[in-house]
């Protein structure tokens, strides 16, 4: 546009100019003459450009020509949401630990490494505690979660309310296998909702442990029926010998670190899985030792002190026993 602006501003001037020489010198008519030729052909030149640089707008689609052809339904198959197509154990998921959580009391009855003679009926009894914030109603149950199913049904509905901080016993009659062996069958709990939840907030199941032995059997007096023999089951059989340093009676500058050792003695070859309770109530991560034969390895656990006051530790086996051996209860700090 500024090209154009000054060519326009060019010819203008030269058309004064040849005004102005018409005017003064009207006898030069052969240069006036070529005065005017150089502005048309000027003017020419640029009115080329400016068609050349033109473009022309497309041509619109009439709106007439244009059609549409809608998509067959015939054919088409609705989708269907559903809100739980297989109706199962744990369905749901797992559920908030702050909600449903289980504390492991005792075992009632047939604690683990129980043995018994093929074919035998019997119920197991746990006594667990509602360590969560959500009562339980009869709509929570007891469900196999893996492991020997050891002729149990795969749900067992709970026998009552149970409200936080409550203990209720849960049953499962059972009935031992007719092959000799050693058989574990692992347990939860499962909400109104479907969603599981279990031990503490790693959801570890409560189990049972059973030992089976084929031949000759006696009764007691009681009419229980016992092998003459026994199996070696791989258990962890005791945990003992604790230290606590710097010691079970401190006095001293504070934070300190309260360190614990203990050792773990196992009857045969396995893993062993557990974690620490401490007397606030918090638990470690669990942590798993391999034996490569039965004996005894050491576990320790620590912890940081603050504030006077007595303070506890104890260790809970996940795996295999389910079973909690407790620790040291009494250790006194006194930070001055």
């Amino acid at each position: 546009m500024k090209n154009q602006f000054f060519t326009v501003i060019l010819i203008l001037s030269v058309l004064l100019t040849a005004c102005n020489l018409s005017t003064i010198e009207a006898t030069s008519t052969p240069e006036v003459n070529l005065i005017y030729t150089m502005v048309a052909e000027t003017v020419s030149a640029q009115g080329t450009m400016m068609a050349a640089t033109y473009q022309v707008p497309p041509t619109p689609i009439p709106t007439a020509a244009l059609t549409f052809t809608p998509l067959p339904t015939a054919n088409l198959t609705p989708l269907v949401a559903t809100s739980n197509p297989t109706q199962g154990i744990g369905t749901g998921g797992l559920a908030s630990s702050s909600c449903d959580q289980a504390a492991f009391v005792a075992d009632v009855t047939i604690p683990d490494g129980t043995v018994m003679s093929a074919g035998q009926s019997f119920t197991k009894t746990w006594r667990l505690k509602n360590a969560g914030s959500c009562t339980w109603n009869t709509s929570y149950k007891a469900v196999f979660a893996g492991g020997d199913a050891i002729g149990a049904a795969a749900a067992v509905a709970l026998p009552q309310t149970v409200a936080p901080g409550a203990t209720v016993d849960i049953s499962v009659p059972m009935v031992a296998p007719t092959n000799s062996g050693n058989f574990s069958g692992y347990w939860k709990l499962e909400n109104a909702s479907s969603q599981l939840f279990g031990i503490g907030t790693n959801v570890a199941t409560f189990s049972v442990v059973i030992v089976v032995q084929n031949g000759t059997v006696v009764t007691s007096s009681a009419g229980t029926a016992y092998p003459t023999a026994t199996i070696n089951y791989f258990a962890v059989q005791s945990v003992n010998s604790w230290s606590v340093s710097p010691s079970t009676n401190y006095t001293g500058a504070c934070p300190v670190t309260i360190k614990l050792e203990a050792v773990m003695i196992a009857s045969s070859a396995g893993d062993v899985t557990y974690h620490f309770i401490r007397g606030d109530g918090k638990t470690t991560i669990p942590v798993t030792k391999t034996y490569a034969s039965g004996g005894s390895v050491f576990v320790t656990d620590s912890f940081d002190v603050s504030t006077s006051g007595t303070y506890s530790d104890a260790i809970y086996i996940d795996s295999p026993n389910h079973t909690n051996f407790g620790g040291p209860s009494n250790i006194v700090v006194t930070c001055p």
